[in-house]
């Protein structure tokens, strides 16, 4: 029934944005803004408060009181985890663009990233991001800039190899078919590390434009160089990868056993820089990074920092890998 066809085409949208907001007020009035001012006018936007304590929750029923294309979902405190998943639940678009509640992007963000997908029959649509802070400024240049193609399965192997490719949800214009049957892993730490790699495989075609085209926001206080009980979840993650490729994906095992390997490389190393002891943990750390060091070292589509790494380990064991946690900035 055309009448039936037309009614259902006005209400799927060309893009859903998805917006997870915690303790987010002040940075979500600006953040819907960016949303707002985009020149592809065609979308929904889902913004989800995870149970938070402050203005966040009327920030998001504010707006989808005062927007059609506006829907706000509220769940229990449970993570961004879920927050995400609410948002998919929900999504109607045929496109699907996950920002973060304290992040920015440029007027074009939502339609280069479209056009470079159309143009290229691509199923998942990338750019860089570039980190400001209040004191650093943001730049915005304009056009795409220049476009790489790649298969799914070699943006799987460039993001484990941690070459370029970032394995964070947000930022990226992905056809919603890629979502179908997945979602993020909650209750855990890296849940952008642990879904990334079984999202991006299913993409034949993926585009790489090379301007930057989302503003990741650095907040003082980072938990980058601190060692915490949370961030034990790597080494869960990176196994899941590792296995997954070991099981279904051989080609990829070589990329999926490095970024292990660094990613226990790194706990090791907190550790040590923290004074923390575990030895359980240690020794499960030292484990796989002798397990994979020598072919770390032997693979030339390692980075040189995870060679160096592994060829450390080798000729010093844990007293040099000792003496590199003293460098570790923090």
């Amino acid at each position: 029934d055309p009448l039936n066809q037309r009614q259902q085409e006005m209400v799927t949208p060309t893009v859903t944005v998805i917006i997870p907001a915690y303790n987010a007020e002040r940075f979500l009035e600006e953040a819907l803004a960016c949303v707002y001012a985009q020149t592809m006018r065609d979308f929904e936007l889902v913004v989800v408060d995870d149970g938070s304590t402050d203005a966040t929750g009327a920030i998001c029923d504010r707006a989808a009181a005062a927007d059609a294309r506006v829907r706000a979902g509220h769940t229990a405190n449970t993570g961004v985890s879920a927050a995400r998943n609410l948002g998919l639940e929900q999504a109607r678009g045929r496109w699907i663009f996950f920002m973060d509640a304290d992040d920015l992007m440029p007027p074009d963000a939502l339609a280069t990233l479209l056009e470079a997908a159309e143009a290229e029959g691509a199923e998942l649509s990338m750019a860089p991001f570039a980190a400001f802070s209040d004191k650093a400024p943001r730049t915005v240049g304009r056009g795409g800039g220049r476009r790489r193609l790649m298969t799914g399965r070699e943006a799987v192997e460039a993001g484990m190899y941690q070459r370029g490719l970032d394995p964070g949800p947000w930022g990226k214009l992905y056809a919603g078919k890629l979502w179908d049957g997945v979602r993020f892993r909650e209750g855990i730490r890296y849940e952008d590390l642990d879904v990334f790699y079984r999202v991006w495989i299913r993409a034949h075609k993926v585009v790489f434009s090379e301007r930057p085209l989302y503003f990741y926001r650095q907040h003082d206080g980072s938990f980058i160089h601190r060692f915490t009980r949370e961030r034990l979840d790597a080494l869960d993650v990176t196994d899941r990868m590792a296995d997954w490729a070991a099981a279904d994906h051989a080609e990829l095992f070589p990329a999926a056993r490095d970024r292990r390997m660094s990613a226990h490389f790194n706990i090791l190393l907190l550790m040590y820089k923290n004074g923390v002891r575990l030895p359980e943990v240690e020794k499960r750390c030292i484990d796989v990074i002798a397990d994979s060091a020598p072919a770390s070292v032997c693979n030339g589509r390692v980075r040189l920092k995870n060679r160096l790494g592994a060829l450390a380990y080798i000729l010093g064991g844990r007293k040099a890998l000792r003496l590199m946690s003293r460098f570790i900035k923090n």
